[in-house]
């Protein structure tokens, strides 16, 4: 049988946003299996007690390298493999329950958010043209893991059809009708093949 899960209340931004403040987290405990770079673990700081939920960027033979989503740089010392209580698998809102990606998946998720906010903190302009150019060759399209690729979702509101355009659980983009175009935020236009997307134009 697989071990039981645990829940834990997560507050904080540093892992914003794969979590949200106040989420509850679904917490798996390693058994037989190894923790992987990408993975969101929680663990209790030996020196203090304190409970932290971060990803794991690096393996070291005395333990963990870990960083949170949301944080300029790497937490400051190891995080030691006892003090590991587990993968972070899941986060639930009321009865909605979100996956949270570990290993490959999870690394690519939280490297497209640090890629996104360094875009974004140098500065827009400078970047633009490189950016589009990027873009339009589709050079880093075949780069994205399947489970990560670009898709398109549509929903009713209003009697409209609106659609939106999600990388895994993060939405990237959304339809713009009254412009006829779609609004994809940086650096995710890198990775979409805009002329692909409904809705078709006629």
């Amino acid at each position: 049988m697989p071990p039981a899960p645990s829940f834990i209340a997560y507050t904080g931004r540093s892992m914003y946003p794969t979590l949200i403040e106040p989420e509850l987290l679904e917490v798996v405990p390693y058994s037989s299996t190894p923790v992987h770079v990408g993975d969101v673990v929680f663990f209790v700081q030996a020196a203090d007690a304190a409970q932290i939920v971060h990803r794991v960027v690096r393996l070291a033979p005395a333990g963990l390298v870990t960083r949170g989503d949301n944080s300029p740089g790497d937490d400051e010392g190891l995080c030691r493999f006892d003090d590991v209580r587990g993968q972070v698998v899941a986060a639930w809102r009321g009865q909605r329950r979100r996956a949270i990606l570990g290993g490959r998946l999870g690394q690519w998720g939280a490297w497209s958010l640090r890629m996104r906010r360094m875009f974004l903190a140098a500065g827009g302009r400078l970047l633009t043209r490189p950016y589009h150019a990027l873009a339009r060759c589709g050079l880093l399209r075949p780069l994205v893991p399947a489970g990560l690729r670009p898709r398109v979702l549509s929903f009713q509101n209003e009697g409209l059809v609106r659609y939106r355009l999600v990388m895994g659980r993060l939405i990237v983009g959304e339809y713009d009708a009254a412009r006829r175009a779609w609004r994809i935020q940086p650096p995710f236009l890198v990775f979409t093949d805009v002329a692909a997307l409904p809705p078709k134009q006629p």
